[in-house]
């Protein structure tokens, strides 16, 4: 019978957290060192190329952010996803960034452009590029 019960406990537990839901931050920063003008070129060219892919809208005049290489947001009211290159110093920084509903999966939109700008950065940039893990991201 109390095996019965933590059953129930457990299922209704798991129903409540599935309805009030969770939300997550999809993040990703990559970045080029040294990056000269050729780089950043290349670099806006591999952004513009993902973001048509994920169907973002280029909002590169309307950043605010200093050194902006490109920018692109998703048209949708809610959790868009946010494209953008920047750079920082002698380094180009990319960051994809989605805060969406939902705990376990990733936004497919979110992992389909991770996908393609980790295969071409690593393409045209090699051991120049890296990927900073959370507590090394360039703010």
């Amino acid at each position: 019978m109390i095996a019965h019960r933590r059953v129930n406990f457990l299922a209704v537990l798991a129903i409540a957290f599935l309805a009030v839901g969770c939300e997550r931050l999809d993040y990703t920063q990559y970045v080029v060192s040294n990056a000269s003008l050729a780089d950043q070129a290349i670099i806006k060219k591999t952004v513009q190329s993902a973001a048509t892919e994920a169907g973002l809208v280029d909002k590169t005049e309307a950043s605010i952010i200093p050194a902006t290489i490109a920018f692109y947001v998703q048209p949708v009211p809610h959790f868009p996803l946010s494209l953008g290159a920047r750079m920082v110093g002698d380094s180009a920084v990319i960051d994809l960034a989605c805060f969406h509903p939902g705990f376990f999966l990733k936004d497919s939109v979110f992992e389909a452009a991770e996908i393609r700008l980790t295969t071409e950065l690593s393409n045209n940039f090699g051991t120049r590029l890296t990927l900073p893990d959370i507590k090394h991201r360039v703010p």
